[in-house]
């Protein structure tokens, strides 16, 4: 079979990927997978013994690449089929993905089969817009899926592997993963657990059948992954997917729709799309419900949030002391501040990060006590603002918030 060449040049293709990072890549092959219908992912690494990695393969079993169809999928760059069939869960829509190799070795090595026709290809840095099918195979035997080896590894070592590259691709994959207890992916034979999660399960009844809601709350925001509600079929698909409405910081969520009503599912409104469509009356009524539950379960996890956050500040003793002789006055003290924490901390978790050591947490609990007591909301600001950047809605928010905590703080001194 002679080489391929795509239309472009290796310094085109090499721009378009200056700002990838080693881990990304790798999700890149991985996202390939998964956009082509692949239930399993396999990442295994072989390393030598100064502990570095000499080698390291993807394989799927997903639908292979279409060896009749190359001038539509390997000859294309910045273009992809994909972007015409797409899933809502589906990434690679640019067709520069099997390109990424480039970011942590020399070469990549192709063994794929659309179940019909299985072929291989190389492509090597120094030539990256060019490519060779081999040893086309024609048999209705070989399994679908594709599986990619890369050789001369560098950047990598077995540590960093562990230590930097899984983490980022469990917070990649864990939304995905849990949509659907099909999909694996195993890293050098262990199944990838997912990132920590707090599920809130729910059930509608309905005369058009029963929907499953969950609202997930997630330790940490899944990469690159906004705030939706995704609607999932009786195959546990995802058929479509909304925002929430809930992209607010320091807590992340997402909320998941099961029922068979998803099956037949049509993301397009038109004359064919019958009565399951993002227009349809069952749709906006699961769609509100599922809204409204997720912002509910994320406004008790905040407040449950900031109840933990001030019992473990005083557990770690960082409160300053109320030297005052009048131990009510003291007690009334202690709760205004905490009130005042627990609001700042509700409207912009930033603020007490927790990569804070004992020491600066002190010195921001004694800060906020003293503007607390001279209550000057400007001098509040300026120390927020030296701890993280507010905008003027997130100004507007706390303000408000605490001139209601103030009135309520004037009324428990007037009781007082």
């Amino acid at each position: 079979m002679k080489a391929r060449f795509l239309k472009t040049t290796d310094q085109s293709i090499r721009s378009q990927l200056s700002g990838i990072k080693p881990e990304q890549a790798l999700a890149e092959y991985i996202w390939n997978g998964f956009d082509a219908n692949a239930t399993k992912i396999e990442i295994n690494t072989k390393r030598n013994e100064l502990n570095s990695l000499v080698s390291m393969s993807i394989q799927d079993n997903g639908d292979g690449i279409d060896y009749d169809d190359l001038e539509n999928t390997l000859d294309l760059f910045l273009d992809s089929k994909k972007k015409n069939i797409s899933k809502p869960s589906t990434r690679g829509k640019k067709g520069r993905g099997r390109f990424t190799f480039i970011k942590f070795c020399e070469k990549a090595y192709w063994d794929t089969s659309s179940g019909k026709i299985g072929f291989c290809f190389t492509i090597d840095s120094g030539y990256l817009n060019k490519y060779e099918p081999k040893h086309i195979v024609k048999t209705k035997a070989k399994k679908k899926g594709t599986k990619v080896v890369f050789s001369h590894i560098r950047g990598i070592d077995f540590n960093l592997f562990n230590d930097h590259i899984v983490p980022f691709l469990r917070n990649e994959f864990t939304w995905l993963l849990v949509s659907n207890p099909k999909l694996k992916l195993i890293v050098n034979g262990m199944q990838l657990n997912t990132s920590e999660y707090e599920s809130i399960p729910h059930k509608e009844e309905f005369e058009e059948g029963t929907f499953d809601l969950s609202s997930v709350i997630w330790e940490e925001k899944p990469n690159q992954e906004k705030s939706f509600v995704y609607f999932i079929d009786s195959s546990n698909e995802i058929v479509h997917k909304e925002l929430s409405e809930l992209n607010l910081k320091g807590f992340y969520c997402s909320s998941y729709v099961s029922s068979d009503w998803f099956d037949g599912f049509n993301r397009k409104v038109d004359m064919l799309s019958g009565n399951k469509n993002p227009e349809s009356e069952v749709f906006v009524t699961i769609l509100a419900l599922a809204k409204n539950k997720l912002r509910q379960e994320y406004i008790n996890f905040r407040n449950s949030a900031a109840d933990h956050l001030i019992q473990q500040y005083i557990k770690e003793g960082v409160f300053p002391e109320m030297s005052g002789d009048n131990r009510v006055l003291n007690e009334f003290h202690r709760e205004q501040l905490i009130s005042t924490i627990k609001t700042i901390y509700e409207a912009e978790p930033a603020v007490f990060s927790k990569q804070l050591n004992k020491s600066q947490k002190r010195i921001l609990i004694k800060l906020l006590d003293r503007i607390v007591q001279s209550n000057r909301l400007s001098e509040l600001f300026d120390v927020l603002d030296g701890v993280v950047s507010l905008s003027e809605d997130d100004m507007g928010r706390i303000s408000g918030l605490l001139q209601r905590t103030s009135l309520e703080n004037i009324t428990k001194t007037v009781e007082h």
